[in-house]
């Protein structure tokens, strides 16, 4: 009876530690977001405070390095891997678009000059949840028609060995 107490009264700490993870992380979370508007605040406000808005998107990059987070990849894309200044199209960033066999847009950072291609495929221009869906429903058409393909074959199989 003594040991059922005391795991009972262990178990409130242990759902205290769990609860003060997600809080840390959400903490977190929020300290990236209020970085990343700062960042994009500074950037895009006036050319002498763009020092201003490198330092915070690279503090932004250290919290999320240190406490292992992962960034959004449209977050990420618009931070230059160089210099950390926030790439923002036509003030921080010229964006070229090159047509050709798999075609791409070449951004550059004007800050450092810093180029980095990002393709066009429709798949990547999707936020990565609906690229997901779109995977397994790809997948899932080619599977049917790959069925369909087998019972067609099959039926001229059978019609050419009966007759």
């Amino acid at each position: 009876m003594g040991k059922n107490k005391k795991n009972k009264q262990q178990q409130p700490q242990n759902h205290e530690k769990a609860t003060n993870k997600i809080i840390k992380q959400h903490d977190l979370f929020l300290r990236m977001n209020f970085l990343y508007q700062a960042a994009h605040l500074y950037t895009g406000t006036n050319p002498e405070t763009h020092k201003l808005g490198i330092f915070y998107s690279s503090i932004m990059k250290r919290v999320a390095s240190r406490s292992v987070i992962r960034m959004a990849p449209e977050v990420k894309q618009n931070i230059c891997p160089h210099c950390s200044m926030l790439l923002l199209p036509g003030i921080t960033q010229t964006v070229e678009h090159v047509e050709s066999k798999d075609s791409h847009f070449l951004k550059s950072c004007d800050y450092c000059g810093c180029v980095r291609r990002m393709d066009t495929f429709e798949k990547t221009s999707l936020p990565w949840p609906q690229r997901q869906r779109l995977n397994a429903k790809q997948r899932r058409q080619r599977r049917e028609a790959a069925q369909q393909q087998q019972i067609q074959q099959q039926q001229s199989a059978f019609a050419t060995g009966s007759s």
